[in-house]
């Protein structure tokens, strides 16, 4: 696992204290691990889930987000360097949101992009 000084990536507050709340209400450590994976509509797609301490790889970029830690997987690095994640505040399914300035377009959903 790489630690990084700078982060890659930016988390809000807001999201850091979301991906908490989710990790605890699911009894889950507060790993989140985000990768860009082929599919979605446009192309590519993030993929994220919960991971013990256990399942973090020697090629994962450590994130620290308060009382959060987000992993990114190493070979999705180039894909969302820059990017910042908040929450949605969408009433209907609140969740994070990923703001990738590398992303030429994404799909309305918001899941996807190229």
């Amino acid at each position: 696992m790489l630690d990084s000084k700078i982060p890659p990536i930016k988390v809000t507050e807001k999201a850091a204290k979301f991906i908490k709340q989710m990790a605890d209400s699911s009894e889950s450590e507060p790993n989140l691990s985000l990768k860009v994976l082929p599919g979605g509509c446009s192309g590519l797609k993030y993929a994220m889930e919960f991971i013990q301490a256990d399942d973090v790889r020697s090629t994962d970029i450590k994130v620290e987000a308060g009382e959060a830690t987000i992993y990114i997987d190493g070979d999705s690095l180039p894909y969302i360097v820059g990017a910042s994640i908040d929450t949605d505040s969408d009433l209907m399914s609140p969740g994070l949101k990923i703001d990738n300035p590398n992303a030429s377009a994404n799909c309305g959903c918001g899941k996807s992009f190229n």
